[in-house]
């Protein structure tokens, strides 16, 4: 099989902990399995020193690049500068910068790649808390209602999706569901959709803002914004 080419890109919010493992972890994997690849880090308005590691692990690696936003615009406004700074390669990976998810379990979705246009990892065991485990199990539910979808794990952090399927993809979520979200609108448009169970690992410093009131709040919006949006404007392919 053809190695094929992947830009992988993951943003990053005060994660300076995890961006060297994670990256260099990347450029090793990615050299063996690929044909070419980039990476790109996603800085969006880090207060610590994740900008500057960044820059320094560019300077290191030339398949390397950094995009800084200079405040935080939150998960969706990242991946969007994510799929919209992404080249020319046959595939996008993108998964989370706090290093939850182990980049060598890439592998098996290499295996996979000419069978299906998206790949979605899904969870066998997460490693938050129960109040965070019920929140993830209401948000699956509800995107099956909404969308007529049998995902196991639509926020997990680790998908790849061929770049064809992203062109003239709009992407309207700010919060968890903007992975999600690809997911979807592929499905609609009738792409090849699988699914490879993986890792987490708990979180090496800091928690996550996704459980709060307004995060939450914020990710039913985009539920609907998006479900209206596909309904009216994108009807589903079969």
């Amino acid at each position: 099989m053809t190695k094929p080419s992947i830009s992988l890109f993951f943003p990053v919010y005060n994660d300076g902990h995890a961006i060297v493992g994670l990256t260099e972890k990347a450029v090793r994997i990615l050299r063996d399995e690929s044909s070419r690849f980039e990476i790109i880090i996603i800085n969006d308005g880090s207060s610590d020193n994740s900008g500057a590691v960044a820059d320094r692990l560019a300077a290191e690696h030339p398949e390397v690049r950094v995009i800084h936003h200079q405040t935080n615009l939150g998960y969706g406004a990242a991946l969007r500068t994510g799929f919209s700074h992404a080249t020319d390669m046959e595939w996008i990976c993108f998964t989370d910068g706090d290093h939850q998810y182990d980049i060598g379990e890439m592998s098996p979705f290499l295996r996979l790649l000419p069978r299906y246009d998206v790949l979605l990892g899904f969870r066998v065991a997460k490693t938050y808390g129960p109040f965070r485990r019920l929140l993830s199990w209401g948000l699956n539910q509800l995107v099956r209602l909404l969308f007529n979808t049998r995902f196991r794990d639509v926020t997990c952090g680790f998908k790849m999706v061929r770049t064809e399927a992203m062109r003239g993809m709009p992407l309207l979520s700010r919060n968890a569901f903007a992975g999600g979200e690809v997911a979807v609108r592929a499905a609609f448009k009738g792409y090849l959709i699988g699914e490879i169970a993986i890792s987490m690992y708990p979180r090496q410093v800091g928690s996550s803002s996704i459980v709060s009131l307004r995060s939450i709040w914020i990710t039913l919006q985009d539920l609907f914004a998006v479900r209206a949006d596909l309904f009216r404007n994108h009807p589903r392919q079969l």
